[in-house]
């Protein structure tokens, strides 16, 4: 008897540890419940850390340009704010999200995260990102910037996962759901006007150095990020050809920015 008692304790403790932990997000601690494509369809109440329906919850997702209006369509290369927000017709306690991008051509994570706002934090598990709740809140309204890619990559989703929980430390009472939007590209987009042929990113792959090369005057900055969304190096363009030292990147990929008065460019290296 006092061996299971034992065993039940412990088996208390390693629960509330585990819960504790998805109360900081549960990408940071280790888990997915999105609901998307790779993820398993794996959401908050299949994955048993919130119950999916004591509590009602209902989430939206907004992709906003710079101006705060609501966009069906992305413009390459350009930075948006998503906004996700959880409501209830119930009185729960605090609400928390976690959301992946992907490419619709081949549902492949697009990690493109960065600023994150109040409460977020950008979580990986091994090659993808998620953006989620730092900790529990009682708005249930959540932001982060996130950056398109570049021309000609078509559609992405954007799945995510949410709950309204009643903060007793277990996951009875809690409620679950998820919902996901898709935005298209948009192919009628200033952006179209640079030749691709004309901005060349070179060597890729990379060991030391990188050099952008832009015929035409039309940006102004280079900006290398990890996938993370990170800024590593942020490089003013004097010329038509501007070197950028990556020697002490870590292998991997990184993402690239070209920003302008009125136009911005994404695109990816390797670094070796």
């Amino acid at each position: 008897m006092k061996r299971n008692s034992t065993l039940l304790s412990l088996f208390i403790c390693v629960l509330s540890l585990a819960l504790m932990s998805n109360a900081g997000g549960r990408a940071n601690s280790g888990g997915s419940a999105t609901g998307a494509p790779g993820d398993g369809n794996q959401t908050c109440g299949s994955a048993g850390c919130h119950s999916s329906g004591s509590l009602d919850v209902s989430i939206a997702i907004e992709m906003l340009d710079a101006d705060g209006n609501p966009v069906d369509k992305y413009i390459p290369g350009t930075t948006y704010q998503m906004r996700v927000t959880n409501t209830s017709t119930d009185s729960p306690g605090a609400y928390g999200f976690q959301m992946v991008s992907l490419l619709d051509a081949d549902d492949s994570v697009y990690n493109a995260w960065s600023d994150e706002g109040s409460g977020v934090q950008i979580s990986s598990i091994g090659t993808k990102t998620y953006a989620e709740h730092l900790s529990p809140s009682s708005s249930g309204v959540f932001e982060v910037k996130w950056t398109a890619p570049e021309i000609s990559t078509g559609s992405v989703s954007f799945y995510v996962g949410g709950n309204a929980v009643n903060l007793n430390g277990g996951t009875s009472g809690d409620g679950s759901t998820t919902t996901s939007l898709t935005i298209e590209e948009d192919a009628s987009s200033s952006i179209d006007i640079i030749d691709l042929a004309d901005v060349r990113l070179s060597p890729n792959p990379a060991v030391d150095f990188i050099n952008v090369s832009v015929a035409e005057n039309v940006f102004t900055n280079v900006v290398v990020m990890d996938l993370s969304g990170r800024i590593l190096n942020d490089t003013n363009i004097n010329s038509e050809t501007t070197q950028v030292n990556i020697s002490d990147f870590s292998p991997g990929i990184y993402m690239v920015k070209l920003i302008g008065e009125h136009q911005q460019l994404t695109k990816r290296i390797v670094k070796k």
